[in-house]
This record gives C-alpha cells, structure tokens and sequence, in this order.
C-alpha cells in the first residue's frame, strides 16, 4: 500500500514538474502585432538539419528562406537553399487588419493569424523532425516553374491564378529571371538556351 502511495505521489510531482516546465517555456514565446518590412524581421525555425526564416510582410506575401546544416560553400559559409514567396489575394495582411505572427516554443511552430473573426486566415509553419520536407518543397516549386529539356519550359504546371517571381538556373550555364503576375508571364534570360512557354510549345 506504501509504495503504491509512493508511486502515486511521484507520478503527481513528475507531472507537477512538467507542467511548470511547460508554463516556464511558454514566457519566451515571441509574438509580433504587424507584419515585418523584409527578412530582417524574419522568425527562426528548425529541426535540426532543416532551417527555416519566415516573414510577412505588408503586400499581402509571406516569405520564408530554407537552409539545411550541409548547405556548406567553398568558403565554408552556410547557404540558404532559397526564397519562397507566397503571394495571397485578398491581401490579408493589410495595415488596419488584426495580425498575430507567434513563435511557440513547445510546438517548435511559428502561427500566423490574420484578418477579421469571420475571415481570418491562418497559417501554420513548422519543421517535420523525421522527415526532410523542405528539399521536397523547392525540387516541387522548381519544377512547377522550370521544366529544362532541349528547351527550359516555363511554368509548365502552374495555376493560373498564383502570382510568382523567380530566379533559376538551368542547364548551359543559363540564368532565367521573371514573374508571373495577373496571367502575364515576363522574364529575362542570360546563357544560350531557349526558353518558352510550356503553353505554347
């Protein structure tokens, strides 16, 4: 009977424990009440091997730079991987409109509300510990917007409806920079390969 007390009182303390630890840890989350200007006001995000910088800003994007701990240069600089811009219309961000963007220590997320109750949106980012998720994320994005064969095809599976800027190298030492805007395609080439729209080949 004593030692079941005693396991009981223990079992009460170990949880007791986690819990102040948990309401300790919650003190250092960090919030902010308007959008950022650019990635100087960006939020950490990590799990380890896969980093990430994340930002809002006042457009109506939210932008978010990836990082991986062996994206290492010959200078042994570490090197983002690349730049995600999301671009959303009706701009939720809009100055006027309740925002939130908080990072949440215990979840190792950061949450973004924004807009009125009713329409708010929401967003939530976090950093997959098991899997690599965000190599996935840029091959997939890159691929949306750059098919190279014999030719670099330009948004071959884009939706019509998303507004996007890029910059990407393909083979043949070219260099491919634009946007895609309102269903208008602009873009600027240096190299020699010949570049098209996937829609018109």
């Amino acid at each position: 009977m004593k030692s079941r007390i005693s396991m009981i009182v223990a079992g009460l303390l170990v949880s007791g424990m986690a819990m102040a630890q948990q309401a300790e840890i919650d003190r250092y989350n960090v919030e902010w009440d308007t959008p950022s200007e650019n990635s100087a006001g960006s939020m950490p995000l990590g799990n380890g091997e896969l980093g990430a910088n994340l930002w809002v800003e006042k457009n109506g994007d939210l932008l978010f730079y990836l990082s991986r701990t062996d994206a290492i240069s010959e200078a042994n600089r570490l090197m983002k991987m690349g730049r995600v811009r999301v671009s959303l219309s009706p701009n939720p961000f809009r100055e006027g409109l309740p925002f939130s963007q908080q990072l949440v220590l215990k979840d190792g997320a950061i949450y973004v509300t924004a807009g009125k109750d009713g329409e708010a949106v929401k967003f939530s980012f976090y950093m997959d510990p098991d899997q690599d998720h965000g190599s996935n994320l840029m091959l997939t994005l890159q691929n949306m917007v750059l098919q190279s064969y014999d030719k670099a095809y330009l948004l071959p599976c884009w939706p019509e409806n998303w507004n996007v800027s890029f910059k990407l190298y393909t083979s043949r030492e070219t260099q491919i920079e634009g946007q895609y805007k309102e269903g208008r395609l602009t873009f600027t080439r240096q190299g020699d390969m010949e570049v098209v729209e996937a829609n018109k080949r």
